[in-house]
């Protein structure tokens, strides 16, 4: 049984986030806060992939590949949207 190129996508997310989880819990043991912190951007945007869920501001993935029109979220807001505080404005 082959999978299609969704299942593959969902599939390969899925092995990233465990991956990503063991790589987090690694980098809390030595302390590694900011490490710690943009890996488990990566992993929770890879739990976003398995489950269809799209991260906030971003558009969807179900055609493959990003318009130019369409644009992801700016370092700050990803960082606001992680720590749970409203994003400066510059």
């Amino acid at each position: 049984m082959t999978l299609s190129s969704g299942g593959r996508r969902v599939a390969t997310a899925s092995y990233m986030e465990e991956l990503i989880g063991e790589l987090a819990m690694m980098g809390k043991n030595i302390e590694c806060d900011f490490l710690v912190f943009l890996l488990e951007m990566a992993q929770q945007e890879a739990r976003n992939i398995v489950r269809e869920n799209p991260t906030p501001g971003r558009p969807g993935m179900r055609g493959s590949r990003l318009d130019g029109e369409n644009r992801g979220l700016s370092a700050d807001e990803l960082a606001a949207m992680f720590l749970r505080k409203p994003p400066s404005r510059n």
